[in-house]
């Protein structure tokens, strides 16, 4: 006895299920790690701001060399208000000051929570404060845990006029609170994973039956054309007797298979399109279009490679937005918005938009792979020109908006890793914005 064949419904809905299930299935794995990477990103890049500025709003000067018996001036008091504000609206746990001893220990210096802690207790130390004490903003990667529980934090430095670290600011969010925001977005993606299977599967079996629909027509067809031969040859030759087409072998099969191979073929497509929408979403910023912070930390990823292996030449250029805050306070924040777009829009249109990155509200980086101070400064020039052109046409009722710009290039005799350009960068927009006010001012 011959054993059964699987028919072509059957095989087609195999496939076709297999198919959708492992695309969706993939695609859901996808899904989960890019956006697990932008939320925390984003969620990173929310602990940042706070932080960064919770630190502008603080006087370097008054607070260099301050000790237990300076607590009670107005320079700490002053302090000491500015982060209230931020602990009492804002959701975190605890906002201080701290900063790092000749000894290279950090202690506490300002605190006002409710449950301090005192002048110059010490702060168990981690890399995150030590990247922090050269003059960067940073996140905890891991939760720490200290005597008011477990927390990551975000640090950022205060510089005085001489753009010397001062003292640091760190702001704690509770672990729990963080890991709950990772848990429940995992639990979305999943659910929305689970969802698009479920309707995959639903919608291959409606494809199946219209098609096993088809098949079984086009199968009756090819039984009723062997009964008519068959009734053609006993008229035409009398006696004679000719074999039965098989009912297994479909002479249109091979016609069935290429409909099912341009539909696996679309939905190939139709999945590597969904991959690329959702990597762009992934890295991308929503109010400018530039590349978010996920995508700097790649580009920067892959700098710090091509360092250690002797292949890097790039250059780093640093712009943030002079008087934002004024413009948000005194026009509202929808001006503000339009003056952060404004300024993407130039940045992108000089250095490209695959090399331009926001990294915090005001502030976006440009890194190009090459190194030329003049065309560098030739290049800021149109970002200017391009600023106040589009602030001409677009009428936003204020001064043309400025940019501080600082930039440095990749010299392999000194810099063994992309953050020693970046700090030069940046002390160099630092600079510029200095300069830029003093000259307001005057």
């Amino acid at each position: 006895m011959k054993p059964s064949k699987m028919n072509v419904s059957t095989k087609y809905t195999l496939i076709i299920c297999a198919v959708l299930f492992l695309s969706n299935t993939v695609l859901g794995a996808i899904l989960l790690i890019h956006s697990r990477a932008a939320t925390v990103s984003q969620i990173q890049g929310r602990m940042l701001d706070v932080a960064k500025t919770a630190a502008a709003m603080l006087d370097g000067d008054s607070l260099t060399g301050i000790e237990a018996d300076d607590l009670g001036s107005d320079a700490c008091k002053a302090a000491l208000k500015s982060l209230s504000l931020f602990q009492n609206n804002f959701d975190m746990a605890y906002i201080y000051c701290f900063r790092e001893t000749k000894d290279g220990r950090f202690v506490f210096i300002l605190d006002p929570s409710e449950d301090p802690a005192y002048f110059g207790e010490e702060l168990q130390p981690t890399d995150a404060m030590r990247r922090a004490s050269i003059g960067t903003e940073v996140v905890d990667t891991q939760a720490v845990t200290d005597r008011w529980g477990r927390f990551y934090s975000a640090y950022c430095p205060v510089f005085n006029q001489k753009h010397e670290v001062v003292c640091l600011v760190g702001v704690d969010f509770n672990a729990r609170w963080f890991e709950d925001q990772m848990h429940s977005h995992v639990i979305i993606v999943i659910v929305i994973s689970i969802i698009s299977i479920l309707a995959g599967i639903i919608a291959s079996f409606a494809i199946v039956s219209i098609l096993s629909k088809k098949i079984r027509l086009l199968t009756e067809e090819m039984k009723e054309f062997e009964e008519d031969i068959s009734e053609l040859t006993k008229e035409v030759v009398p006696n004679t007797s000719l074999p039965e087409l098989s009912h297994e072998e479909n002479p249109n099969g091979s016609d069935q298979t290429e409909k099912l191979r341009s539909v696996i073929l679309k939905a190939k497509s139709e999945l590597r399109d969904y991959i690329q929408a959702t990597k762009k979403t992934a890295y991308t910023d929503v109010m400018t279009g530039t590349g978010n912070r996920a995508a700097y930390a790649d580009r920067t990823e892959m700098l710090d490679r091509a360092i250690e292996s002797g292949e890097a030449v790039f250059s780093v250029a640093i712009f943030d937005i002079n008087s934002l805050k004024i413009i948000n306070d005194t026009n509202g924040h929808e001006i503000g918005d339009r003056c952060i777009q404004l300024a993407a829009r130039a940045i992108t249109t000089v250095f490209g938009q695959e090399n331009t990155f926001r990294i915090g509200g005001d502030e976006f980086i440009a890194i190009v792979n090459w190194a030329d101070q003049a065309l560098m400064k030739r290049m800021f020039s149109k970002v200017d020109a391009l600023i106040a052109s589009g602030a001409e046409k677009e009428d936003l009722g204020i001064s043309v908006p400025t940019v501080s710009k600082g930039f440095s290039e990749y010299d392999p005799l000194v810099d063994s890793s992309y953050l020693n350009v970046f700090m030069r960068s940046d002390n160099d927009m630092y600079r510029n914005k200095t300069a830029f006010y003093e000259q307001k001012e005057k």
